[in-house]
């Protein structure tokens, strides 16, 4: 990513702010036309836990009141069992190692979408941030970028994904 544009932006205030969370991250997000694909993540320091605290309207796997009904709720209980349980293990791997991690993605998802399609393909760019909070809370954010589908069909996997945390 650019740095003086879209997710590069939210990185460079990562890096300013030494991983500090404010108000200015939603800020710049909200001006780069970030939030939509924006999902923010606490992790339950007791458990380890990871819980959605914010999820952008733009994320269409799921119906809308999925959006509603997943706050506080773990990640790993989305539709897809399996999806959410990926995207759990590496956003414990970035709390885990305090640092950035940028991908990019190709899934296919079970979802229940406003649109009634059950299996969805998605091609994405994904930066996960992780910060801390005043209180001392540590919270990642996780913001994509859709890859539109001519771009993205080099990336479809000839082998097994290896990309998966371990």
């Amino acid at each position: 990513a650019r740095r003086h544009e879209g997710i590069g932006q939210l990185a460079m205030k990562w890096r300013v702010a030494f991983g500090k969370f404010d108000d200015k991250v939603l800020e710049i997000a909200g001006r780069n036309d970030l939030l939509p694909l924006t999902a923010i993540v606490a992790f339950n320091t007791r458990e380890s836990q990871a819980v959605f605290r914010y999820i952008g309207n733009g994320h269409r796997y799921t119906s809308r009141q999925f959006h509603v009904d997943a706050i506080g709720d773990k990640v790993e209980n989305m539709p897809d069992r399996e999806y959410g349980h990926w995207i759990t293990e590496f956003h414990r791997s970035v709390a885990s190692s305090g640092q950035p991690r940028f991908d990019r993605i190709t899934a296919t998802i079970d979802g229940h979408g406003d649109d009634g399609k059950r299996r969805r393909s998605l091609s994405y760019y994904r930066l996960l941030l992780p910060w801390r909070t005043p209180s001392g809370e540590l919270l990642i954010t996780s913001c994509a970028t859709k890859l539109e589908p001519d771009r993205a069909t080099n990336l479809l996997p000839q082998a097994p994904d290896s990309s998966v945390v371990k």
